[in-house]
């Protein structure tokens, strides 16, 4: 899911203009990032194309082909840490964390704990009572917690129909 929020985020960046200050400040940021080559390019196309501006490059499907898990869980937390800026603050929404797999957990960690990452917020929203059954993301949580200090979070009840209306 966040690889594909990612080329839509691409796609959507080359749609409005390739030329604006916003889109020249982010090419450099992931220039300085990753230099011209980024094992990214297989699983977000529209990355490709959004630094080299020729939109004829073939889009192959999204893959990470050969690419170790650490690898891309590096290359993802690097790339969202050059895209967040003063100018383009990410903000990221993960719903039902309670079912996310190990590989999520893990990005979700890397991103949290890294230090150099600024200008990004993460919501999340789970179910505590099936938190149990994800000992990873209780891990996870916890260590966010210890390490940053800065996590909050808050507790809903069960909402009921006439809540709705008000």
């Amino acid at each position: 899911v966040l690889i594909s929020a990612l080329d839509a985020l691409f796609a959507n960046m080359i749609a409005e203009s390739n030329t604006s200050d916003t889109s020249k400040s982010m090419k450099k940021r992931l220039r300085d990032a990753f230099g011209y080559e980024n094992g990214l390019y297989e699983a977000i196309p529209h990355l490709l194309v959004f630094l080299q501006g020729d939109t004829s490059i073939a889009h192959p499907s999204p893959t990470m082909g050969s690419k170790k898990p650490n690898q891309i869980e590096f290359m993802l937390c690097r790339l969202i840490g050059a895209i967040a800026s003063d100018e383009i603050p990410v903000v990221i929404y993960l719903d039902d964390l309670q079912w996310a797999d190990s590989f999520s957990i893990e990005i979700l960690s890397r991103l949290l704990l890294d230090q150099c990452i600024q200008n990004i917020l993460v919501i999340c929203s789970y179910r505590s009572n099936q938190i149990r059954c994800n000992d990873q993301l209780s891990t996870a949580l916890s260590n966010i917690q210890q390490v940053r200090g800065k996590a909050s979070s808050s507790s809903l009840t069960r909402v009921e129909k006439i809540d709705l209306f008000f």
